[in-house]
């Protein structure tokens, strides 16, 4: 795994997340790790500039998800999208087939640790 000392920092990383307390928690722990965090309530907000990552809240995968991450992918081209959703299975693949049907480049269940959610980011900005 890749440390973020090995990363150049700061890194900008976009949280889309609905829920106030989840945005929170995942800004404290990309702060923590040296990375400037730039928040968003919803993926249709205004573009937030250039950014190396987007993890966003994907609340319905099966219904709107692809949409979802669709608009997303739109707003950043060319950005590596960390997709999570509390309706997705614990054992689902990062880069596997949920992932590759939704557009995102990484798929994690929610609630997830803040070790997973590091060890993603960290590989998706080693990229």
């Amino acid at each position: 795994m890749t440390s973020t000392t090995d990363l150049p920092l700061p890194r900008r990383i976009l949280v889309i997340e609905e829920d106030r307390a989840v945005s929170d928690l995942f800004s404290t722990w990309l702060a923590a790790e040296g990375h400037a965090v730039v928040r968003e309530a919803a993926a249709e907000a205004a573009p937030a500039g250039p950014v190396d990552l987007v993890v966003v809240d994907v609340p319905y995968p099966r219904r709107r998800g692809v949409d979802w991450v669709r608009r997303v992918a739109e707003r950043h081209p060319m950005t590596p999208i960390l997709a999570l959703s509390c309706t997705l299975f614990a054992g689902v693949e990062c880069g596997g087939p949920v992932a590759r049907s939704l557009g995102a480049d990484c798929v994690l269940p929610k609630p997830v640790s803040r070790q997973a959610l590091l060890k993603q980011v960290n590989h998706l900005l080693s990229r």
